[in-house]
């Protein structure tokens, strides 16, 4: 899938651009994202350990995987995305307004986790979101040229990916 943007370059140096791109090409880093997000979910702060201990399970490498972790983290440290203090890691807080940023790093979720379509509770709750949060995010996805909001069966509000048509 080949995603569009109006306004590329202003996008394009974004941190969240790269994190989006990340999630969805390298298997190591979706999952080194993925358990961070989970475990600062129910923690404020984990352990570098406990983080290479939860992605060891996944990819069972016991040489390569705790320097790919290492590496990892401190690409989102160097992102902005976490504080590394102590062996801890802890999530910082990321606002975007910016709605074809939103836009995008929707589709990028969508793309990675391979959905087209995701409940606004589940996207508050998204463990690769880590600490970012979408600022008007209703105002972005109405202006979008990809997505839209809709409900779902049992009622829950959805973000949608529009459906291609080929002509």
């Amino acid at each position: 899938m080949t995603l569009s943007f109006p306004n590329m370059p202003s996008i394009m140096p974004s941190p969240i651009f790269h994190l989006g791109l990340a999630i969805n090409i390298f298997p190591i880093y979706k999952q080194c994202v993925l358990v961070v997000g989970t475990l600062v979910k129910i923690m404020d702060s984990v352990t570098n350990k406990a983080i290479v201990d939860r992605v060891m399970e996944r990819f069972p490498s016991p040489t390569s995987i705790p320097r790919a972790v290492g590496r990892v983290l401190q690409t989102l440290k160097d992102w902005g995305f976490i504080d590394l203090l102590q062996n801890r890691v802890t999530i910082k807080e990321i606002h975007v307004v910016d709605p074809n940023l939103v836009n995008w790093y929707i589709l990028a979720l969508l793309q990675a986790n391979s959905q087209s379509e995701i409940t606004l509770q589940e996207l508050e709750n998204c463990p690769f979101k880590l600490g970012v949060n979408f600022l008007h995010l209703r105002k972005a996805i109405n202006q979008s040229s990809d997505l839209f909001l809709s409900r779902s069966y049992q009622g829950y509000e959805v973000i949608r990916r529009k459906q291609m048509t080929l002509e």
